[in-house]
């Protein structure tokens, strides 16, 4: 029987097992739509607020959070985060963005690649 995916980490459990990294290594946080998430959980935005103090004052501390939000609109920022938070509208990729991109990195590494269109029913 096949085993289910585990579901995600909550916010607070993966910003902890990150915080405490060591500063010698370059990290990069994606989260995403965790706009809910921040709400129910002042212990995860206070983490996000202490980690952005790090960033801004530590120069050994190197990271980079980045938050996505596919919600429309401008997203839901906790005030405690506000000052470190800057916000870029940025359009999603069209079908041949996506193409063009995709055979680029195939091409870059050597790997073959068998395009396959799909009309997708949401594309006109």
């Amino acid at each position: 029987m096949p085993r289910s995916p585990k579901p995600p980490p909550q916010p607070e459990s993966f910003l902890k097992a990150h915080y405490d990294r060591p500063f010698d290594t370059e990290l990069f946080l994606v989260l995403k739509d965790i706009e809910n998430e921040l709400e129910q959980s002042p212990s995860a935005v206070a983490l996000l607020q202490r980690m952005a103090r790090l960033i801004l004052n530590n120069a050994a501390y190197n990271a980079t959070i980045f938050i996505f939000s596919t919600h429309l609109g401008t997203p839901t920022i906790p005030k405690e985060l506000e000052i470190y938070t800057r916000i870029f509208d940025i359009p999603l990729p069209d079908k041949t963005q996506i193409l063009d991109t995709i055979t680029k990195f195939a091409k870059a590494n050597q790997i073959p690649l068998e395009v396959m269109l799909f009309k997708m029913p949401f594309s006109p």
